[in-house]
């Protein structure tokens, strides 16, 4: 007689834990589980405040965080008179090269999301990773004929400030 009671009580507790195993999986459901274009991938719209809706807010804001940097390069550089054409003439080609770039991967990422055949969106991102390669080689051209003018004082702290290795964004070394 206990044996069968046991053995009922311990079955009733399976089944109610699997029963509740099961309410809760259901309630707990990932949204990603609903997602059209797949788990562990965002829709644009689901990134939140990091892309706004605005191309021209984020233009504006990417421009601005921009402008911050380099003005504080500037101050942390402490350029000489002679050095500041060099300078001006570097900070006006990097932003023109940004907000060309900025233009270029909004029309791409537009065309993106309008076309269904999956052929040509490798073959537009094949295009993007393309301009990005060019870019790159720009983006040195542009640092190279500024880099030469620099003390070696002023190339270690460029060097640290200008483009950080991932983790030292915040990590002053050259004070």
């Amino acid at each position: 007689m206990a044996r069968k009671q046991i053995a009922r009580t311990t079955l009733t507790s399976l089944l109610v834990s699997g029963l509740v195993a099961t309410a809760m999986t259901s309630w707990a459901r990932s949204p990603m589980d609903e997602m059209p274009h797949g788990p562990g991938m965002m829709a644009p719209k689901e990134m939140g405040p990091r892309m706004p809706a605005d191309p021209e807010a984020w233009k504006e804001r990417m421009a601005e965080r921009q402008a911050a940097k380099l003005d504080r390069l500037e101050v942390l550089l402490q350029l000489t008179e002679a050095q500041k054409p060099a300078w001006q003439a570097f900070r006006k080609e990097w932003q023109a090269l940004h907000e060309k770039r900025f233009e270029a991967h909004r029309a791409k990422q537009d065309a993106f999301q309008e076309t269904d055949k999956v052929l040509e969106r490798l073959k537009l991102r094949e295009t993007m990773l393309q301009e990005m390669i060019e870019d790159a080689r720009k983006e040195r051209q542009i640092v190279e004929s500024f880099y030469d003018q620099l003390t070696d004082a002023q190339k270690r702290i460029f060097d640290q400030e200008f483009m950080p290795k991932r983790g030292e964004h915040r990590k002053p070394k050259h004070r």
